[in-house]
């Protein structure tokens, strides 16, 4: 059957377009394709870039906290120089305080040991005052009172009996010596012009310096022809500073020493009268 021209240019034109369609749909797919790529390559350069960016930051990170350990070092390095110089001020102004003053120092008093008793002579002793510190003492004022002539002519007062009436007349007999001293250099001492029989005797002592009020008590016992002694020295809160007794004591005579520590009450105050 022959067609007819207008059946052949139809044909033609759906022929046509059928092709078309598919170059179409082929050029999309083509183009889609290489935009797909270029996104790729242009997401994996800003990826590239990015990394790029991201080790730069942990560089300079880096180096910032590098740079802020040796900053904070630096710092405490120059505190801790700051705290040394500061401690080195504070013992530098403790120590010249101290020096002027007598800083912990205190005096004390001790008499020369007897062995024995010579039934033909008076054995005397003398009295030796000690700065045993390592700094100067000044200002020193040591008076010794013989406490047996003391509790002889005193009347107790006080609640405790530590306040001492007892005359002026008396009083002054009371003191066996006294030291007055402007300065004592560390580690010196200072012996008595006078010398005393001292045979079971019972001495009480305040001493004074620029930095310190102590009190002392010597004590003297005789057993079987030897004379033991001992002395405690103490502040105004009893504290024990310092304490002695006779080498090779006996444990008698240590105990009558103590004895005789507790007849005089820790501070004495004397209230004179006519």
């Amino acid at each position: 059957m022959k067609m007819s021209n207008l059946s052949i240019i139809a044909l033609i034109l759906i022929f046509s377009g059928g092709v078309g369609a598919i170059l179409l749909a082929i050029s999309q797919n083509f183009s889609g394709a290489k935009d797909k790529q270029d996104i790729l390559n242009l997401t994996k350069a800003k990826n590239d870039e990015l990394q790029g960016h991201l080790v730069e930051i942990k560089s300079e990170r880096d180096s910032l906290k590098a740079d802020l350990k040796l900053r904070d070092e630096r710092i405490q390095k120059q505190t801790d120089t700051i705290i040394e110089l500061n401690q080195q001020i504070v013992e530098k102004s403790n120590y010249i305080s101290d020096y002027l003053t007598g800083g912990k120092g205190f005096p004390f008093i001790s008499t020369n040991g007897i062995k024995t008793i010579d039934p033909t002579k008076d054995e005397q002793t003398t009295f030796t005052l000690f700065n045993q510190s390592k700094l100067p003492l000044y200002d020193i004022v040591a008076i010794v009172f013989d406490w047996n002539y003391v509790e002889s002519k005193m009347q107790r007062t006080g609640n405790d009996g530590s306040i001492l009436r007892i005359s002026q007349n008396d009083f002054a007999k009371s003191m066996i010596y006294r030291f007055d001293e402007t300065q004592m250099p560390s580690n010196t001492n200072i012996i008595s012009r006078d010398k005393f029989d001292l045979h079971d005797g019972l001495l009480y002592i305040k001493l004074k310096s620029r930095s310190s009020f102590v009190f002392e008590k010597i004590a003297f016992v005789t057993e079987n022809g030897l004379i033991y002694q001992g002395f405690v020295v103490y502040d105004d809160n009893d504290k024990i500073l310092k304490e002695w007794m006779s080498p090779k004591i006996t444990e008698t005579a240590k105990a009558a020493i103590n004895i005789k520590y507790n007849q005089i009450p820790s501070k004495v105050n004397f209230t004179l009268t006519e």
